[in-house]
């Protein structure tokens, strides 16, 4: 699809504004969080470009990547892979099978002042004793993926196009996430419906194509010349000679500009906002993942407990003294602020505990550096607790077998409260 032109050509009426449209004043707004999204886009997509369109699903009796080309990843160690390759290299170019090798490269350059990505796929092909190579621009709105995947569909068109008798064409390639996609055949973009069209008559006339992955950076030839073959041509692009239905914007691309200016949207809120305080001391910039294995890997009610003391929202008193069933925010055996600091790192309650939680942690190398200061090795922080690995395993272990700041442990807290101040109110 293409795009209207965006800003001040397209007349704004009233205070709404469509979603290629940017606010000239104040009060015009997008009505809705989809249009201010769309608009987002529009900034990032020039006049015209092309969107790689999404087609329709594959129906179910129509044959798979997997049926239709033999796709291979070993498993095998690296370099075992690379001496089986070359022996298996010498066999097929003795017996003069075609012999294809693709890859894609991406390169930062200068356009017009601003740094963008330029995106190249290169094939180098033996045949016999012929050999030869071709580079192929992509433009500056596609991924490294969009590019490995390009580089092997070109493989393809001139396999179906080759006037041998050759039953059996091999295309290798480095790119593990390539060989992945198409198994799975879930990506129904026009490049995959090409190579799909190509496979099919491929099939028809009685030949086999067989796309193995290959380590890269093992100077392996053919894959070192299609790389050179690709980063040639990223250095050497030329706007002029551009195929423009070569070039249209992927989705990968669009959703990782997305992403980037939801996270540059995210750190400036995060940056003047006033709420968050506790959650602030930990996370000052936004994470898209989990990291920690160990966090992955713990059960709910600990996940929960540990993403609330993060937080400082949960159970314990210098949360829940807000509510009005709670007249203190005081630990009722250290008579001390209840938070998540102290029932962790400093409760009389839990020093066995606590005790083993300190020398986990300490004797890991995990901390902000050497010494004996603040914010050094040997000292036992909040922060150590909840943001290095070390801490974070202990700290779920630690809240595994007490499980404070849960409900229940909080009801316990409350009960025994109450039988403590019947005693007091006794003697």
């Amino acid at each position: 699809m293409s795009y209207p032109p965006i800003g001040q050509e397209v007349p704004i009426q009233g205070n709404y504004l469509d979603w290629n449209q940017n606010a000239q004043r104040k009060s015009q707004k997008h009505p809705t969080q989809l249009i201010r999204i769309l608009n987002s886009i529009s900034t990032l997509i020039p006049t015209g470009t092309k969107l790689d369109s999404q087609l329709a699903a594959n129906p179910p009796w129509q044959d798979t990547f997997a049926e239709l080309a033999d796709l291979s990843i070993s498993e095998e160690d690296r370099d075992l892979v690379v001496k089986k390759h070359l022996t298996h290299i010498r066999q097929l170019i003795d017996q003069n099978h075609p012999i294809f090798y693709t890859d894609g490269s991406k390169l930062e350059s200068n356009v017009n002042s601003q740094v963008k990505a330029s995106l190249r796929a290169g094939i180098y092909w033996i045949f016999g004793k012929a050999t030869s190579s071709e580079s192929h621009f992509l433009g500056h709105t596609q991924e490294i993926m969009d590019a490995e995947i390009y580089a092997i569909s070109q493989a393809l068109e001139r396999i179906t196009d080759a006037k041998i008798r050759k039953k059996h064409f091999w295309v290798f390639t480095d790119s593990q996430s390539a060989i992945q996609n198409l198994q799975k055949d879930q990506m129904e973009t026009e490049v995959y419906r090409d190579m799909r069209q190509n496979l099919e008559q491929i099939k028809a006339q009685g030949r086999k194509v067989h796309i193995h992955w290959i380590p890269s950076h093992t100077f392996i030839p053919g894959n070192e010349l299609a790389d050179m073959a690709a980063k040639k041509g990223a250095r050497n692009a030329d706007p002029e000679i551009i195929n423009p239905a070569r070039t249209s914007i992927s989705r990968s691309f669009i959703k990782r500009d997305i992403a980037k200016i939801a996270r540059e949207e995210w750190t400036q809120y995060w940056k003047t906002t006033n709420q968050g305080q506790q959650y602030s001391k930990f996370q000052t910039s936004l994470e898209l993942k989990m990291k920690s294995k160990e966090l992955k890997q713990a059960d709910r009610l600990t996940f929960t407990t540990f993403t609330q003391i993060k937080l400082g929202h949960g159970y314990f008193k210098s949360y829940l003294v807000r509510l009005p069933a709670y007249e203190n925010n005081l630990c009722h055996i250290c008579k001390v602020k209840q938070t998540p600091e102290h029932i962790l790192m400093s409760c009389k309650q839990y020093r066995a505990e606590q005790k083993t939680l300190r020398n986990t942690v300490l004797k890991s190398k995990t901390g902000p550096g050497p010494g004996t200061g603040p914010g050094s090795n040997n000292e036992l922080s909040l922060k150590r607790l909840l943001c290095t690995r070390e801490g974070i395993k202990a700290t779920l272990a630690f809240l595994k077998e007490t499980r404070i700041a849960t409900r229940k442990w909080m009801i316990g807290e409350v009960n025994e409260e109450m039988e403590w101040g019947s005693i007091d109110r006794e003697v």
